[in-house]
């Protein structure tokens, strides 16, 4: 089974959940992507190095992850679609997925680019555990 999870960026919160699934499953695979990335096709730590150091104390190594951009036929051959984001941006998301019946929204919140590193860091780290715990029910519920 293919899981698709999508966020707005494709900085942080879809590739914390695409990485916790390819480590939490034995069988299934999952790929990320974001509605709008700034810098698609981008390796993560050459513009975003607060995720990558955050996601390395869980021991996930994201130093090789780039920033995919959603793409129309990835989308249409998933068997599941995770968004990760907030509820307010599903008017941003495409009809292709909206009306797939394999859809589910994880509103897991957002973290301002402002706050300070120390914030930043903290608030990242309640995320990805947040994040793992829905990883870890969407598995169980895939069986």
């Amino acid at each position: 089974m293919k899981v698709l999870f999508v966020c707005i960026g494709n900085i942080n919160r879809s590739q914390i959940a695409e990485a916790a699934f390819n480590r939490l499953s034995s069988d299934d695979r999952a790929v990320s992507a974001g509605l709008r990335p700034r810098k698609a096709g981008v390796m993560l730590t050459e513009e975003f190095h607060n995720p990558v150091e955050v996601m390395r104390e869980f021991g996930y190594d994201l130093s090789k992850a780039r920033i995919k951009v959603l793409d129309e036929g990835e989308a249409r051959t998933a068997d599941k679609v995770v968004l990760v984001f907030d509820r307010k941006n599903m008017t941003d998301v495409p009809d292709y997925i909206r009306d797939r019946s394999e859809v589910e929204l994880w509103d897991v919140g957002a973290i301002s680019d402002a706050v300070p590193y120390e914030e930043y860091c903290a608030l990242e780290r309640k995320r990805i555990r947040l994040i793992e715990d829905h990883v870890r029910e969407l598995i169980g519920r895939m069986g």
